[in-house]
């Protein structure tokens, strides 16, 4: 789940805004969104919470601008990504000064929302937590995902394959990939595999190669993954 902020007075542009983004997360399944909406700077900031993932900010407002209203969200928030709404490209420049890594210029396009959040999304992804929870044979443990190659399921039981050895949990499918589902990087590959594609060295036909391990790609996945797999070794 991705938590977005559209700060913009003219409730036009934050509709299109907020459609355009919502139309490529359906696009490119595998994520939700959660986007809210605001027309004035100052009751953003007065009411803001730090789990947006994203802020974007008409530069134009009344009463609190998108200038000091950035400046003043720097101060309680320094890692969410900021991005300008501008009617003129030059006013975006000032962004540099409180660490913006965008802009969106109006009239909003489709096209421009894609170009931004393909190059925001890895960068979001990098920065969140990593670690999830595994309890197996009456054990919690915490692992980071980084150290993930690969799930297998059999039955009722899934198996953890890491770096540090392997971990059976008595556990679903469906229940592995809902705690799995905000690591873009897993992605599932069959009715019984999900695999870190930072591990993937091969793929090739049906087969996807993981260190020693061969896992296969079933032919309903195989477009997508590879959609995946490709995006990844992208970023």
């Amino acid at each position: 789940m991705y938590k977005i902020a559209i700060v913009e007075d003219n409730v036009a542009d934050a509709a299109t805004i907020e459609a355009n983004i919502e139309n490529y997360f359906n696009l490119n399944g595998g994520s939700s969104v959660d986007v809210d909406k605001f027309t004035d700077g100052l009751f953003f900031i007065e009411n803001y919470r730090p789990d947006y993932d994203i802020v974007m900010l008409d530069i134009q407002m009344p009463l609190l601008d998108g200038m000091r209203t950035a400046a003043k969200l720097r101060e309680i928030d320094e890692t969410m990504s900021l991005v300008f709404i501008t009617n003129m490209a030059q006013f975006a420049i000032q962004g540099y000064e409180v660490n913006a890594c965008g802009y969106l210029l109006k009239p909003i396009k489709y096209g421009d929302i894609e170009f931004l959040l393909k190059r925001l999304i890895p960068q979001i992804m990098r920065r969140r937590p990593r670690e999830i929870v595994l309890r197996y044979n009456g054990v919690i443990k915490k692992i980071d995902v980084t150290d993930l190659y690969y799930v297998e399921v059999n039955a009722h039981y899934v198996t953890y394959h890491t770096n540090s050895g392997d971990y059976v949990c008595k556990c679903t499918m469906r229940e592995t990939e809902e705690q799995l589902r905000d690591f873009e990087q897993l992605v599932r590959c069959s009715n019984s595999f999900i695999v870190n594609l930072r591990y993937v060295e091969e793929c090739k036909n049906n087969i996807i190669r993981v260190g020693d391990a061969q896992i296969s790609l079933s032919r309903s996945r195989r477009i997508a993954f590879k959609k995946k797999l490709a995006e990844y070794m992208g970023s």
